[in-house]
């Protein structure tokens, strides 16, 4: 495929002239020779392929340790394209969040026979044909260590997804309380017992394991007897009972936090004895709904012990994080707690060598996690510490919703861009903008033309001395016209909007790519189940047998 693939900005294209405008597409053979893949590079993102002259087909890769940006919208083919290529390579550490689990199936044996790493996949529902191992976070937690505060404030912060934001109060009231039971789970629990179970019990009923109950809580059974309208109301009754009981019990449970000899605990529950009964009310109610997920069973198994140290990621190991589709809204909160645990683990274990390989993160479908304050304040720094950010969106709006106030600062650390795909405005205009604009020589035809006209007219005196004879009043006319063909340069985007959906569509096979600096880069996508090495390194996907 060569540069002529496009309307502006051929490599090919050179004059005398100095340019004011110097974007254009990077040459095939400039391709070949910057981003061949090679299995001596450290960190190579693989990112498409190209033909080389001899018919073959050449890898594409990129060799660098800074973060990656992808938006490809729905169903252009991330997975066959870029995730599973990658996984099939990269040989350094990776956490991959996994949407169906289709990753582990297809790369998780290549790993761990080829690569010799410890494959760990937390799948709480079932979606691969492995078993799924489990991780609690609480037993992170060190009381001793002198960032404990900070620690049990980002797993607060991991359980809260924002609301509003024109009111944060009610989101900053519930993290605060999901601070102090989650320190006095800690505090004051031994560690069978130290859970995120008993943080969704406490905060339903303020009930500890070694207490009894504050009430005997009602049930409602249907009666066959009475009309459906009575049920309904008997039921209304009971979860109200049950809901005023909560309360009251609860209560209860920081009237008796508020004596507790940790000052944060005591502090913080007397500041919320101290509020109203409503403020307080709206305050749990925040609470418990942003923590609902624990009421899942398959959930919290998943989270009831550690079968793996996560000292493993320096030693080389592979964590899949798995959800399927239909349950990434409501168990989001699950990939947020295991995000924000592992990505601080990897600040405090460092890389045990430069030459070591980062530990590459993949976010996919990452609008699904909500804005992660540990995300936004990891893009600026962690490279530093040997992780590789790889965040992908469907378009870039996901993004902005996300990070209104650091959007462009995720792309602005990234050592690479890639997209395809795209069919939404916001993103098509941003990347025509990002790739900048170039000249394109055109001819400029000028047009000059003239024309004469004149008249001999004969005086009145002369006419009335002779009306017999015979006047001239003759004239003359004439025209011309001339072409002018002049060679000139014309300042124009390199690709229009419109056009960075036709020339990098989802039927094109075609992906951009663009990096921190140098010309963008154009390649064919991979297909993993196609192309090789990956197709014989690929494992089955039981959802297309």
């Amino acid at each position: 495929m060569s540069t002529q693939y496009f309307p502006r900005g051929n490599a090919s294209w050179q004059d005398d002239h100095e340019p004011i405008a110097t974007t254009q597409w990077t040459s095939p053979a400039g391709t070949l020779e910057s981003f061949s893949y090679d299995v001596r590079l450290q960190n190579p993102f693989i990112f498409g392929k190209l033909v080389r002259e001899d018919g073959k087909d050449q890898v594409l890769a990129h060799d660098d340790n800074a973060h990656i940006v992808t938006v490809a919208g729905s169903r252009a083919g991330k997975g066959v394209s870029l995730i599973v290529p990658n996984l099939l390579s990269y040989k350094g550490s990776v956490i991959a969040v996994d949407p169906k689990g289709e990753n582990a199936n297809i790369t998780a044996e290549w790993r761990e026979e080829e690569l010799k790493q410890e494959v760990i996949i937390l799948d709480p529902f079932g979606e691969t044909n492995f078993v799924s191992n489990s991780y609690n976070p609480l037993l992170f937690l060190n009381s001793k260590h002198k960032e404990f505060m900070d620690d049990i404030t980002d797993l607060a912060e991991a359980l809260i997804v924002r609301g509003n934001s024109n009111d944060p109060h009610w989101d900053e009231s519930a993290r605060s309380m999901n601070k102090m039971v989650i320190k006095y789970i800690v505090v004051d629990h031994d560690i069978p017992d130290r859970n995120l179970t008993w943080l969704r019990k406490l905060l339903l009923d303020g009930q500890s394991k070694s207490e009894k109950p504050f009430y005997e809580q009602p049930t409602f059974e249907y009666d066959d007897e009475i009309s459906e309208t009575e049920n309904d109301e008997i039921r209304q009754e009971v979860s109200q009972e049950i809901e005023s009981d909560q309360k009251k019990s609860f209560k209860q449970f920081l009237k008796n936090l508020s004596d507790h000899d940790d000052i944060f605990i005591k502090g913080t529950a007397q500041r919320f004895l101290q509020a109203g009964e409503k403020e307080l009310g709206s305050i749990i109610s925040t609470t418990q709904r942003n923590t609902e997920f624990l009421d899942s069973p398959c959930i919290c198994e998943t989270l009831e012990k550690n079968d793996f140290d996560l000292s493993i990621l320096r030693e080389g190991a592979t964590i899949y994080l798995v959800l399927p589709e239909i349950r990434l809204t409501g168990q989001s909160r699950w990939l947020r707690l295991m995000l924000t645990v592992f990505l601080r683990h990897l600040q405090i274990d460092k890389k045990k060598s430069k030459d070591d390989p980062s530990v590459l993160v993949v976010l996919d479908e990452c609008a699904a996690l909500g804005y992660m304050q540990v995300i936004e304040r990891a893009v600026g720094y962690i490279a530093g510490f040997g992780v590789r950010l790889w965040s992908i969106w469907q378009d870039l709006s996901q993004l902005k919703k996300n990070y209104p106030e650091s959007w462009e600062t995720f792309i602005g650390n990234a050592g690479m861009f890639t997209a395809f795909g795209n069919i939404d405005l916001t993103t098509r205009e941003y990347i025509s903008k990002c790739l900048g604009q170039c000249e394109t020589p055109r001819i400029e035809v000028s047009t000059t033309g003239g024309s004469s006209h004149s008249e001999n007219k004969a005086g009145l005196d002369q006419i009335m001395k002779s009306s017999l004879a015979s006047v001239d009043t003759g004239g003359s006319e004439g025209t011309s016209e001339s072409y002018n063909r002049k060679p000139t340069h014309v300042i124009s985007p390199l690709l229009l909007p419109e056009e960075v959906g036709r020339y990098f569509g989802k039927s094109t096979d075609k992906v951009l790519a663009l990096f921190g600096q140098g010309q963008p880069v154009y390649a064919q996508r991979i297909k993993y189940y196609e192309d090789e090495p990956f197709k014989s390194r690929a494992g089955d996907n039981p959802l297309y047998e």
